[in-house]
């Protein structure tokens, strides 16, 4: 964590953010700062602008007015093929591995677009070197035995797990190495004690793999959160309603009212 004297390393700054879909207002005025080096976990009720704050800071959607900074760069000077190479990457609410592909291809395809395409070809049998393959390969799977996953290398992905088909989403955004990574509830779908296993697959690959980066983990389990995330955001209704450490944003009489309920006065 850094200290108040030490500045903070790059991440991603809203100022005055907004952004509506027809009549409809999805974020008002946000203006945000998520430094590097940082697990931040943003919660807010249905509909509050959590993905798509997420989607504005990797580009997915332009927003109507503000100033996105992401990784000292301006966004509204970026083109879609700039964004696209930036040090940047997410996974999404229904994302899926492909089944067909083995544990390792799924993660290659995590690759910046130019290799990413190489790859396909490569996998759909056009003539390409062995050689390019097992480059490909061996960088995939390099990031999965980092992650203890190595000897799933080879596995088909329609016979791995669900808990070990998350980790594979999340490696594949660690195969580029990203200073900003965005996971979009990879919670889902899990019971308690593979969340618990998932939590700590995360805080190893934010430990030993993005060490520097910041990582946001949209999710609706605070559990999940609190056991994870230092610090946290609270979005209501497109407006931020709470920062700050996950202890403060928990004891947040406001937070409880409108998204905690029970949940966080029971942390007190």
């Amino acid at each position: 964590m850094n200290s108040p004297s030490e500045p903070l390393a790059p991440g991603i700054s809203f100022r005055d953010v907004q952004l509506r879909f027809g009549g409809q207002v999805v974020l008002e005025g946000v203006t945000l700062d998520l430094p590097g080096a940082r697990l931040t976990g943003l919660i807010g009720p249905n509909g509050s602008g959590k993905t798509s704050l997420c989607n504005v800071a990797t580009g997915v959607y332009r927003p109507d007015a503000g100033e996105v900074v992401v990784l000292g760069r301006d966004t509204r000077r970026l083109g879609a093929h700039a964004f696209g190479r930036m040090a940047v990457a997410r996974t999404f609410q229904h994302a899926a591995v492909v089944p067909e592909l083995t544990a390792w291809e799924n993660v290659a395809l995590g690759l910046p677009a130019d290799e990413r395409i190489s790859l396909l070809r490569t996998i759909s049998g056009s003539r390409r070197s062995r050689r390019i393959e097992r480059g490909y390969r061996d960088r995939a799977v390099g990031v999965l035995d980092e992650l203890g996953l190595a000897d799933r290398a080879d596995t088909p992905a329609a016979e791995l797990t669900n808990l070990e088909r998350k980790f594979v989403e999340v490696a594949r955004c660690l195969v580029r190495a990203p200073q900003v990574l965005v996971l979009d509830e990879v919670a889902s779908g899990l019971t308690r004690p593979e969340k618990a296993q998932l939590s700590e697959f995360v805080r190893t690959a934010f430990d030993d793999r993005c060490r520097g980066a910041l990582v946001v983990v949209i999710e609706h389990d605070v559990e999940f959160i609190r056991g994870l995330c230092s610090h946290i955001v609270v979005l209501d209704r497109g407006r931020v309603l709470a920062e700050g450490t996950t202890a403060e944003v928990l004891a947040d009489d406001r937070v409880r009212s409108v998204y905690l309920g029970g949940v966080a006065a029971q942390a007190r």
